[in-house]
């Protein structure tokens, strides 16, 4: 080779490395992005199943104990329902175990929900929708559906549209039955 093909021949130069690392880098952003908004939505995923699974459970104890034993489960505020007469009382005390991830002295741990809520009223119809809400009906004594309400706090993010439309960061479910 001559001296003069030798100057046609190039390598990169230091510009068109570095414009390389930037969309290199700002690809790279975006995937880590991606990530945790992946992350976000399976959170709030595992957290509705959770709560779900939860609330099933429940209402399938306060079913297995009958018309006359079905009220007992009655409770506007689990949190404040302990003590209660047994077998509902013992059921009260491990479902909100389950949700608030207290398990007493055991050395067991649960799945819990942030900053759990739960209450169990009756309707005449399962009626309970997002515009009334689960924590707001009030029981109706002389009603046939049970209902099983959980709600807990969520991170708000509107554009992962995680959050109540309300601007709150509660989340709840709720599984209805008619026991009789």
């Amino acid at each position: 080779m001559n001296a003069s093909q030798k100057r046609h021949i190039r390598g990169f130069s230091l510009i068109e490395v570095l414009v390389t690392l930037v969309v290199l880098s700002l690809g790279l952003m975006g995937l880590a992005g991606l990530q945790i908004t992946a992350l976000k939505m399976n959170q709030a995923a595992s957290a509705r199943s959770l709560a779900t699974q939860y609330a099933y459970a429940m209402l399938d104890k306060v079913r297995s104990r009958g018309k006359d034993g079905a009220a007992d489960y009655i409770c506007g505020n689990l949190s404040q329902c302990a003590g209660r007469a047994q077998p509902a009382g013992s059921d009260l005390d491990t479902f909100w175990s389950q949700l608030s991830g207290k398990q007493g002295d055991s050395a067991v741990w649960t799945p819990s929900l942030p900053e759990a809520k739960a209450r169990i009223f009756r309707r005449e119809t399962a009626d309970v929708t997002p515009d009334t809400g689960c924590f707001g009906p009030e029981d109706q004594p002389g009603g046939e559906v049970f209902v099983v309400c959980i709600g807990w706090s969520q991170g708000n993010d509107a554009k992962l549209g995680i959050g109540a439309s309300n601007g709150t960061n509660d989340q709840s479910i709720w599984a209805a039955a008619k026991l009789f």
